[in-house]
């Protein structure tokens, strides 16, 4: 049989809120742009992990996670800033995440794909 999808826009995701079912496989696809931030859309959920409190740990405990950053390295600086960023936030916060970040490059596309997969 086939897996359940549910896809979920992080401005609508607050901390609380993130409930995946037993078992299952949260992946985050998440771009960096201007100085390495998540786009605005997914900045209030940024800042609830970051702001998150103690109680808060407990939502996250044995989370899986995966996530895939989107950005372009014309911009060495910033490049996939916003993903190491939700990545390092979860891990923090006691999630398990299943595999590195995924890096997938505007400038050399399709190359991330080849380090996203469950180790």
């Amino acid at each position: 049989p086939g897996s359940k999808v549910e896809v979920l826009d992080m401005s609508e995701l607050g901390v609380g809120e993130w409930s995946p079912a037993p078992g299952a496989v949260t992946v985050f696809f998440v771009a960096t742009w201007d100085d390495g931030e998540p786009c605005i859309d997914a900045q209030p959920f940024f800042a609830a992990l970051r702001y998150a409190t103690p109680a808060a740990v407990s939502l996250f405990a044995a989370r899986r996670f995966a996530v895939c950053g989107l950005g372009s390295s014309a911009y060495p600086v910033s490049y996939q800033a916003a993903a190491f960023s939700l990545s390092e936030s979860l891990r923090a916060l006691g999630a398990l995440e299943i595999c590195p970040v995924g890096e997938e490059d505007d400038v050399f596309p399709r190359l991330g794909y080849t380090s996203f997969s469950a180790s």
